[in-house]
């Protein structure tokens, strides 16, 4: 079985299923494990759930960075329990994971959430590899501050305590809420975890660039325009788009590259199905793309009638713009004789265009007050994808609402 068969089988949330499997492993290898301690800050293995063929199984991996294994702390992360925030920075209760090692060599753990940790860890390394090798590793501070078991507070009530995950640009770091759903924990949910560091780039690469536009919106985890601003007014006198427009764009934008990022890394086109299965519109393989003009989505906007319709809104404007990109990796084919006219570009290739779009975006965002929906990919077809593919983003654009002369470079 499956690591989520077994999960769903006993129906048991995330913390009691681990116990059930390493209670009975710890029984029977205690009398030939020994404590662990990683003194000299070496690699080590251990067995997490990880995406194979589809299926989540447990499957053994190296550890390269880890210095503390009872607080799982190392370079990539730190982990702390129902954090509160202190000088806009996560503090709260650090791990305390009883490790030991087996006649292997590889770990064994003993503590109820040691295992969910191991798996965080190894993600977060991981992905601090993926940005070291497209250049954005500097941007974030390591190690990545990562809270889990979190409640999310606006203005002092509680509004979301459980089933989510997200970033906080507020205090850099990374928020679990408790998972008790019957699906594979978000904790464990590879794409999620890639998803939601996509995010802090796309704060520090775009959002954080447009200086006086912007501000920090104390009880929001998004970037909002700030209505009291002089260049708000300016908008208006110009009847051009209006703030909220603008903030919608950006969140839109911003949830659909995080979609693709999170494919990127982890190679699952349904990440988030696979932990909230009531998502399923956000599949990257489903062929429905669709973009409005900016004044269709201007009129949808002002006729929304709550911040939660205008949220929905925006995620699916996300999740075309998430299709669209996904559309490069796909070959290219004569239709009447199958030749493959252009092969499909490699998850690490569509990486490192993302990688130049953004600071694009924030270039033509400080000027261009009034971007179409589609601006994402008309500057994604300016870094140089091979014309068979660009001329396919080119298609894209033509049949959305936004009409005029759509180029290819590859220059």
């Amino acid at each position: 079985m499956t690591f989520v068969q077994i999960y769903r089988f006993f129906s048991l949330n995330l913390t009691s299923l681990l116990a059930l499997l390493f209670s009975i492993f710890i029984v029977s290898c205690s009398k030939e494990s020994s404590q662990f301690s990683n003194d000299n800050n070496g690699p080590i293995t251990i067995e997490i759930p990880i995406l194979k063929n589809d299926k989540y199984v447990l499957t053994k991996v190296s550890i390269l960075t880890l210095k503390n294994t009872s607080q799982v702390s190392g370079q990539a992360a730190e982990f702390y329990f129902s954090p509160t925030q202190i000088n806009n920075r996560v503090q709260g209760l650090r791990p305390n994971v009883k490790a030991f090692r087996q006649k292997n060599n590889s770990l064994g753990v003993s503590d109820l959430k040691g295992i969910e940790l191991f798996t965080l860890y190894y993600h977060f390394e991981q992905l601090m590899f993926l940005d070291k090798e497209v250049g954005v590793y500097h941007l974030n501070t390591w190690p990545r501050q990562v809270g889990l078991e979190s409640q999310i507070f606006d203005k002092g009530n509680l509004i979301s305590s459980h089933n989510n995950a997200r970033y906080s640009l507020i205090h850099d770091a990374y928020l679990f809420e408790k998972f008790n759903g019957e699906d594979l924990n978000l904790t464990i949910n590879s794409g999620v975890i890639a998803h939601e560091h996509f995010h802090s780039l796309f704060f520090k690469m775009v959002q954080s660039q447009l200086g006086e536009l912007l501000r920090s919106n104390p009880h929001s985890d998004y970037i909002e325009i700030d209505k009291s601003l002089p260049v708000a007014e300016k908008i208006s006198q110009e009847n051009r788009i209006n703030p909220e427009i603008l903030n919608s764009l950006l969140r839109a934008w911003n949830e659909g590259f995080a979609d693709v990022w999170g494919w990127i890394y982890s190679g699952d086109t349904q990440f988030v199905e696979r932990s909230l299965p009531k998502q399923i519109d956000r599949n990257l393989t489903t062929k429905s793309i669709y973009f409005h003009s900016l004044y269709s989505w201007s009129q949808k906007i002002n006729q929304s009638k709550n911040n939660t319709d205008k949220v929905s809104l925006s995620y699916i404007l996300g999740t075309h713009l998430a299709r669209s990109i996904y559309q490069l990796s796909l070959p290219i084919k004569n239709e009447e004789t199958g030749e493959v006219l252009s092969p499909g570009l490699s998850r690490m290739e569509i990486a490192k265009k993302i990688i130049q779009v953004l600071p694009l975006l924030a270039k033509e965002l400080q000027t261009n007050l009034a971007p179409e929906p589609t601006l994402p990919l008309t500057l994604l077809m300016k870094t140089g994808i091979p014309s068979p593919h660009c001329l396919k983003l080119a298609y894209i654009i033509e049949f959305s609402e936004e009409k005029g002369d759509i180029l290819c470079s590859n220059h």
